[in-house]
């Protein structure tokens, strides 16, 4: 299932079950534990229509310290838009597992993804919770993996492994997402466990990094959803070798977010092609930032990648309208390398056959440089296909 080897996390032990959430029958609840309250981070969605299952996690990180012993997850069924009743589930499925696992319902974080607006069975899940606690071994991330997914079309995961002090330290993680993909947390979860000692507040502070050019960096239709969380536990087994160790640490978390992201980039719904575009010279990273979104946002720019059609005007337009100040005759446009306008004009000897062959990339790179001092932000996007609108349009039939 990876694209490379994945490793067990010492400290974590991980399963997915089936508990008839989803109406094909295929596994619907994951959960990961550890062995003892473990540090853990996380970062939320920012729509201001939040499930229920954030809240609860809101409430239960503050008052367990960062220390969290299990992760629960179901899809299938978002729980979000449920009111009360949504709020009781998520609360009553942690202190199920609380109760399987010997520990407090604070030290449980509640996840869900699927659709909105229906109300999660509790009796399911607690099955399902009962379910995967039997199965629960140290080399169940692919059948976590699995018990995530949505309208994703395979399971995501990733495996970095770095030296610190003699010792082996391992960072794994597994994400789900195909739709509802858009900076600021999508439609995705992801769950990364290390076996570092890591205290709470800086591995907060790594994963938010880790977060910031890499799942906060990546589109696939433009919707913020409602159910967004990454979460990263430490499990403290291993420790690193001073500040050394905990840079290496910092870059294997970046590295495995990248792999997630980019996977749940090229698993978007309906996608067929991958592009990355690069904005420098606007000023600030946020502003490039802004000027990047525009572009990996544009539903014509997405329905230009599909097509492998070079059509430098679609980028100018999305760099136009993301309200960065710029001046058009100082903007440097280039398509995998060539440069295609530059100085207000297309650039001399730029021609669409060279366009076309630059569209054949993969991914394919588009650079915007506005040419007005510093700043640089990248994004990951995808294509925009008739497929999309298929499996959003059936997504509830």
């Amino acid at each position: 299932m990876p694209r490379r080897a994945l490793h067990a996390v010492a400290g974590a032990s991980v399963a997915g079950a089936a508990a008839g959430i989803k109406s094909d029958g295929a596994p619907d609840v994951a959960l990961i534990v550890f062995e003892k309250p473990t540090p853990t981070a996380a970062v939320f969605t920012r729509n201001r229509f939040r499930a229920a299952p954030v809240e609860v996690c809101l409430e239960h990180l503050p008052a367990g310290r960062g220390h969290i012993r299990a992760l629960l997850v179901n899809s299938g069924n978002a729980n979000c838009g449920n009111g009360a009743a949504g709020l009781r589930v998520a609360r009553e499925s942690c202190a199920h597992a609380a109760r399987l696992l010997g520990c407090a319902p604070a030290e449980v974080l509640p996840f869900s993804t699927g659709v909105i607006g229906e109300p999660l069975s509790l009796p399911k899940l607690k099955q399902g919770t009962d379910a995967a606690a039997a199965k629960l071994r140290r080399n169940g991330w692919p059948k976590a993996a699995k018990a995530i997914m949505t309208t994703d079309t395979r399971p995501k995961a990733a495996s970095v492994q770095f030296a610190s002090g003699g010792r082996t330290v391992t960072v794994t993680g597994i994400a789900k997402g195909a739709g509802m993909i858009h900076p600021d947390m999508a439609t995705m979860l992801a769950f990364i466990a290390c076996d570092a000692a890591i205290a709470p507040r800086t591995l907060q502070g790594m994963l938010r990094h880790a977060c910031q050019d890499t799942f906060n960096a990546a589109s696939v239709d433009g919707d913020t959803s409602t159910n967004d969380a990454v979460a990263c536990a430490a499990t403290g087994r291993l420790e690193l070798a001073g500040a050394r160790g905990l840079a290496a640490c910092a870059a294997a978390l970046r590295e495995v977010c990248m792999d997630l992201a980019e996977q749940i980039v090229r698993d978007g719904e309906g996608a067929s092609r991958l592009a990355r575009v690069t904005a420098t010279g606007f000023g600030s990273d946020a502003a490039c930032r802004r000027v990047a979104a525009s572009v990996a946002g544009s539903p014509l720019v997405k329905t230009m990648l599909h097509a492998g059609d070079p059509n430098v005007g679609r980028l100018l337009m999305a760099a136009g309208k993301a309200g960065v100040p710029f001046r058009p005759e100082r903007l440097t446009v280039k398509v995998g390398g060539t440069v295609a306008f530059v100085r207000g004009a297309r650039a001399p000897g730029y021609t669409e056959r060279r366009g076309e062959r630059a569209m054949k990339a993969d991914p394919v790179e588009f650079e915007l440089a506005g040419g007005a001092g510093g700043g640089q932000a990248s994004m990951m996007f995808c294509d925009l296909s008739a497929e999309y609108v298929k499996i959003n349009a059936e997504y509830r039939s």
